[in-house]
Formats: C-alpha cells, sequence, structure tokens
C-alpha cells in the first residue's frame, strides 16, 4: 500500500516519537512519504531514519494543496494519514479534490491542545474542531480517546483504536546515571524525580511544582529535572523559584538524550489534566522508572494504580473549589461567602442549599440524564418556563445551534 503520512513538522514529544516509529515501521511492508509543513528538527530526524520526506513550507495553502495533490497523482498515493491541527486542515481542503480515504489520528483532545492560547485556540483550534469531522476514519491513540470521540458524535463504526508504544527492550542509553547527574552538578545518591513534555497548561506543571516543593521539605535529597518548553517556561520556572531551594531543580530544556534522562530517574512524573496515550511512561518503564501520574485519558490502561504505579486525580483543585462554591459538594470544614452573603460556615452550621446559592455551575463533562433523549434533557433545563410554546421555541433553538438536528430523539449513549 502507498500511503502519506502529512505532519506540520514542528512538532516535538510524543506526537514526534509517534510518527517517527510508525512511518519507519511501516516501510518494511509499505511505500510511505512523509509530508512536513516546517522544515526542522523533525523533518531533519526524519531523513536520518531514510524516511522519504518532503518539507512544503509555504503560507499559499492553495499552492500547497497543489502540490500535494501533484505528490499523490504521480506516487499513486492510496492513503492520506493526518496528524495535528495543520495536516487536518490540509486534508479538509484536498476533501473533493481527491477520492482517496483520508484518516485523521487524533493524540490528545482536540478541544483543549491550545490551552492557554487563546488566539490559537480561537484560529487553529476552531479549523481543526471543523477539519476533523470530514475525515474517512479516525485514530484515538487510547481506548479513552476513542471514547470521547464517540461521545462528541463521531460514527463508532469508523473510530478506531491503536495505542501508542515503544521498543523494548530500549537501545542501551548514552550516558550511565552516575555521568548524566555529574553533568548536571546532582550526586548519584539523591532521589530524582523528572518528566519530560511540554511546558504548557495541559501538562499542569503548576501543581508538579508546588508538590515537589512539599515533598522536598520532607526529603531534602530530592531533586526534580524538568525537560522540556513551552509557552508556560517562565512562569513555572518563576514559581519553582519562589518555592523550592534553588539547587533542588533543574530546567534542561527539551532533551535529545532521552533514554539517559529516563536512565538517571527514579521516579517518572506526569501531572496532566489530559492525556490521549503518553509516550513518556512507557519511555520511563523501559528504564525501570517508578512512576507517579495523574489518573487521565489512557494512562489507567498502562498503569495499574498501587502495581505498577500511583495514579491521582489531576488538577490543583480548581473543579472542587467551584463544586463547593455551587454546593454540588459539602466541604469538610471552612468558610465560604460570595458577595458579601455566607453560603457555608462549619463553624456555625450554615450551609446554604444550591438553590438558596443562586449560582450557576456549568460541568466540565457531560452532565445529562442518560435515560432522556437529546430534546428531554434540554427541556429540563427549561422546566421554570412555564409557556409551552416558548420552551419548544427555545429547545428547537438549542438544537439548531449547537448542531443537533436530527439527534432530537436520541439518548446520550446512541
Amino acid at each position: 500500500m502507498k500511503i502519506m503520512h502529512m505532519i506540520s513538522g514542528g512538532d516535538v514529544g510524543g506526537a514526534k516519537t509517534h510518527v517517527l516509529s510508525l512511518v519507519q515501521g511501516l516501510m518494511a511492508t509499505d511505500t510511505v512519504r512523509l509530508v512536513c509543513f516546517t522544515e526542522g528538527e523533525f523533518a531533519a530526524d526524519a531523513r536520518k531514519m531514510g524516511i522519504p520526506t518532503t518539507v512544503l513550507q509555504d503560507n499559499n495553502l492553495l499552492r500547497v494543496r497543489r502540490s500535494i495533490l501533484e505528490m499523490i497523482r504521480a506516487d499513486g498515493c492510496e492513503v492520506l494519514h493526518c496528524h495535528g491541527s495543520r495536516a487536518n486542515l490540509m486534508g479538509m481542503l484536498l476533501r473533493g479534490k481527491t477520492d482517496i480515504p483520508m484518516i485523521s489520528t487524533v493524540h490528545s483532545d482536540y478541544k483543549l491542545d491550545y490551552m492557554g492560547r487563546p488566539l490559537a485556540n480561537l484560529t487553529y483550534g476552531t479549523l481543526n474542531r471543523r477539519a476533523l469531522p470530514r475525515f474517512d476514519a479516525w485514530i484515538g491513540v487510547s481506548a479513552n480517546m476513542t471514547q470521547l470521540l464517540i461521545a462528541r458524535g463521531f460514527d463508532p463504526q469508523r473510530v478506531f483504536t491503536l495505542y501508542n508504544g515503544v521498543a523494548f527492550p530500549g537501545a542501551e542509553p548514552r550516558q550511565t546515571r552516575q555521568e548524566y547527574l555529574a553533568r548536571l552538578g546532582i550526586e548519584p545518591d539523591c532521589l530524582i524525580c523528572g518528566i519530560a513534555a511540554r511546558i504548557n497548561p495541559v501538562k499542569d506543571m503548576t501543581t508538579l511544582v508546588r508538590a515537589f516543593a512539599k515533598a522536598h521539605a520532607q526529603c531534602p535529597q530530592m531533586r526534580l529535572l524538568i525537560a522540556g518548553d513551552g509557552e508556560q517556561a517562565d512562569e513555572i520556572r518563576a514559581l519553582a523559584g519562589e518555592l523550592c531551594d534553588r539547587d533542588s531543580y533543574r530546567f534542561l530544556g527539551w532533551e535529545k538524550d532521552i533514554d539517559s534522562f529516563y536512565n538517571a530517574l527514579d521516579i517518572n512524573l506526569l501531572t496532566s489534566v489530559s492525556e490521549g496515550f503518553p509516550y513518556a511512561l512507557p519511555e520511563g518503564a523501559r528504564m525501570h522508572c517508578a512512576t507517579i501520574a495523574s489518573e487521565v485519558g489512557g494512562v489507567p490502561d498502562l498503569i495499574e494504580d498501587g502495581v505498577t504505579g500511583l495514579l491521582g486525580a489531576s488538577g490543583c483543585g480548581k473543579s472542587m473549589t467551584l463544586k463547593c462554591i455551587a454546593g454540588v459538594v459539602t466541604p469538610d470544614e471552612g468558610h465560604i461567602s460570595l458577595d458579601g452573603v455566607t453560603l457555608f460556615d462549619s463553624a456555625k452550621h450554615i450551609n446554604l442549599r444550591p438553590q438558596q446559592r443562586h449560582v450557576g455551575y456549568l460541568f466540565q463533562n457531560y452532565a445529562l440524564f442518560p435515560n432522556m433523549t437529546v430534546q428531554q434533557n434540554i427541556l429540563t433545563g427549561l422546566r421554570h418556563e412555564n409557556d409551552r410554546a416558548v420552551r419548544a421555541s427555545a429547545c428547537a433553538e438549542a438544537i439548531r445551534l449547537f448542531g443537533l438536528s436530527g439527534l432530537e430523539k436520541r439518548r446520550p449513549s446512541q
């Protein structure tokens, strides 16, 4: 089979590992071409691995589309496989211009890909959300990701699960643990914790640094290594400088010698609020690292809590705080007031019912009645409107706005 894989080319970390290892593996049985939209380390590494790689670094989308169509015809390409928002956008632009099947691998929750970057979310994020449903099939990198796509309306008959993977056993690390730590000025008898990830809000390194600061206070021999970079890097460095002993942590930037990095760790950390199936965990396991991770995405498919690692709820309590304010959850103790009104006070035995608090709460995840249809769920939120005609009109408008026409009589699971 002749397959074309498309990706932006600026990718690092798990996405880079996934695509390069996948394409290299496919080359044993298929004819593969890799197309990137940015010249850089990704394309250079692909070429070193012997992968036929073409870079189309051009801001003119129509010209890029024309070049891809020419390659598809010249190569006799039978499948187009896209990875990430830029590739998905190009896939959407190619619809109707070629009749070959188009597939997209969804590596992460696409609604969170640009968390903390409102402009990028408004542009790339919006375009990606419009492009994804137009593909012929989708691959989720974990069962959790597949279920997420199905829950968002993707055809379950055309969504498939294909887990990320790494080769076991791995290559021998280029540096021993002692050599790697000596380069960083760290004694080998220290307890080394580390994370290799993009420094952005999805990875929630704020929680990581705060937790490490508390742990280091009880275990002064503990050290933290952060391998990665990103839009939140300056903020996380400042937080570490404020909370942690100066010699207790190191920011390494993007680490190319990832096997030596994991070989130097005692504990592999991952504090993400959302994940697909992170390469960081099997890469760490390959180097015999213990694992502490947030219980999100496909992580529980890999780590059995208390057996092969420790899992914990993600985040630093933002959702729990909102639930306590709304009255959905009752705190063990404390005081909550809003606009001068006491909502909760454990000492004075005050705990207003949610209906008395006049606070709206929008759930992060689906909060639908599973036994009701789409129409019935919407009408439940309009139950205080006495005029049936007004209720029916408002329900119809909500169905139109959210693109649910034709699904009115379906239940959430259907």
